[in-house]
């Protein structure tokens, strides 16, 4: 980390990705609760003030449930739906997966639906249906997490994959994921830009993956778990410190 912050302090570019929803902010059972951690959004205001920093926020999330707005003096640019969403300077740009994949998306969605009384929240966004079960008591969790995967195996799925995330289990188009905004964010930057992915989830490996070699990736995270990352802050602490930290670097 320290090696970094030496190279980020030199950089004339620097390229910092966040996740939202356990990164930035700790989870709620109620994501139109989630706030972020105190100071958070002060520092990356103090980091946007300065041209040599583009922050960017990388969720799952649909756009249209991104925190509205986000309690910040400068709106950064914003990634939704893992990748399938795109907002800048207030510009935004959808994808839409194939029609195939949707109709599959939607029978999947479909077929889940009565497992909700068993404690599980459906949601049906463009490119998915995630089913969440956090908070849940561990047996029936465990309930959901099971029937909720034999049914998704039984149904032809052209173009998606089961991904399991904190909390969760999650129907989703392939061809756009966090690691692709990372890799096509790269590809804008000067090769000497200093760059930076921070997540929790095991939906932000693919980014670990794809930073590796042009930057850091760090696991936010309260507990350990095996990652790609090459370096594991728990919040908030560790967090509002790897913040001034950058920000002290500009």
């Amino acid at each position: 980390m320290d090696a970094f912050f030496d190279g980020l302090r030199d950089a004339r570019e620097r390229l910092l990705m966040l996740d939202y929803d356990g990164t930035l902010a700790p989870f709620s059972d109620d994501p139109s609760e989630v706030r972020p951690y105190p100071e958070v959004m002060r520092l990356l205001d103090e980091i946007m003030s300065s041209r040599r920093n583009r922050v960017v926020v990388v969720t799952g999330r649909s756009l249209a449930l991104t925190p509205p707005p986000l309690p910040l003096m400068r709106r950064p640019e914003l990634w939704g739906e893992h990748g399938w969403q795109h907002e800048i300077a207030g510009a935004v740009r959808m994808w839409s997966p194939p029609t195939e994949a949707r109709a599959a998306l939607s029978v999947a969605a479909e077929r889940t639906r009565d497992v909700e009384p068993w404690g599980a929240r459906i949601e049906r966004k463009c490119a998915s249906v995630a089913v969440h079960w956090r908070g849940t008591p561990e047996p029936a969790a465990q309930a959901i997490e099971a029937e909720v995967s034999r049914r998704w195996a039984a149904l032809p799925l052209p173009g998606l994959a089961a991904v399991k995330f904190d909390g969760g289990m999650e129907l989703r188009a392939c061809a756009r994921h966090k690691g692709k905004v990372v890799r096509e964010l790269l590809e804008q930057a000067a090769q000497d830009t200093a760059a930076a992915y921070l997540g929790d989830d095991r939906t932000d490996e693919d980014a670990f993956q794809a930073i590796a070699g042009r930057g850091i990736g760090v696991l936010v995270r309260r507990t350990w778990r095996p990652t790609s990352a090459r370096a594991w802050l728990t919040p908030p602490d560790g967090l509002v410190g790897f913040l001034q930290r950058w920000r002290d670097a500009s």
